[in-house]
C-alpha cells in the first residue's frame, strides 16, 4: 500500500484520478468517475494549503466532478465543482505556466451548471473569468486560442440567454482571432469548439 505520510501521495492520487477518468468514459464508466472523484479529494486533502501543486489538483477535481455530473445529473457536483474551481483560481500561483487551467475549468463548471439551472449569474461569472484570462495570458502563449476558443463559446451562450448583440458581435470577434491564433493543420482547427477541459498532471 502506498504509504498515507509519503510526501508524493498527492500527486500518485491526482495522476489516477485523471487516468480513471479518462477511462470512465468508456462503457459503464460510473465506478471509473466515483473512485476518481475519491481520489482528487484525497489529493487534494493531502496538499498543504501553500503548495504550488495545490491549485492544479483543485483543478483537476473541478474536471471529474462536472464529468460525474454530465454522466448523472447532479446538481450537487456541480455546486461543488464551481465551490472547489473558485478555490482553484484563487490559489493560482503568479508563475503558474498554464496561468489560464483554472478559469478554464471553473468557467466549464459554470457553464454546464447554467444549463440545469438558468442562471444568468454562472454565464456572467464565466464570461468575466475567460476574459481576465486571456487578458493576462502572454500573446504567444500556446493556451491563448483554446481560451478565447472558450470566451467566444460561453459569449455566444450569454447571447442565447439575453439577445445582447454585443455579445455575439464580440463571440466571432475573438472566435476569428483565435482561429488566426490556431496553426493551419492543428486539430483544434478542424473541430466546432466544445469547451475543452484542462487538466494538470502533476
Amino acid at each position: 500500500a502506498f504509504p498515507a505520510d509519503d510526501p508524493n501521495r498527492g500527486q500518485v492520487l491526482s495522476i489516477l484520478g485523471m487516468q480513471l477518468h479518462d477511462r470512465s468514459w468508456q462503457a459503464d464508466g460510473h465506478a471509473d468517475i466515483d473512485e476518481a472523484v475519491s481520489c482528487l479529494t484525497e489529493s487534494v486533502a493531502s496538499t498543504p494549503a501553500d503548495s504550488p501543486n495545490r491549485s492544479g489538483r483543485l483543478s483537476n477535481l473541478v474536471i471529474v466532478l462536472r464529468a460525474r455530473s454530465e454522466q448523472t445529473g447532479s446538481l450537487a457536483d456541480l455546486d461543488e465543482a464551481v465551490r472547489v474551481g473558485r478555490e482553484a483560481v484563487a490559489t493560482t500561483p503568479a508563475d503558474d505556466p498554464n496561468p489560464g487551467a483554472a478559469p478554464h475549468n471553473l468557467a466549464n463548471a459554470l457553464h454546464a451548471r447554467y444549463r440545469q439551472t438558468g442562471s444568468p449569474s454562472d454565464l456572467n461569472e464565466g464570461v468575466s473569468l475567460l476574459t481576465e484570462a486571456v487578458t493576462r495570458m502572454p500573446a504567444d502563449h500556446a493556451d491563448l486560442a483554446n481560451q478565447m476558443a472558450s470566451l467566444a463559446f460561453i459569449l455566444v451562450s450569454r447571447f442565447e440567454e439575453t439577445g445582447a448583440q454585443a455579445d455575439l458581435d464580440l463571440a466571432v470577434e475573438i472566435g476569428k482571432a483565435a482561429l488566426a491564433a490556431t496553426p493551419p493543420g492543428h486539430a483544434d482547427r478542424s473541430e466546432e469548439h466544445t469547451s475543452e477541459l484542462q487538466s494538470h498532471h502533476d
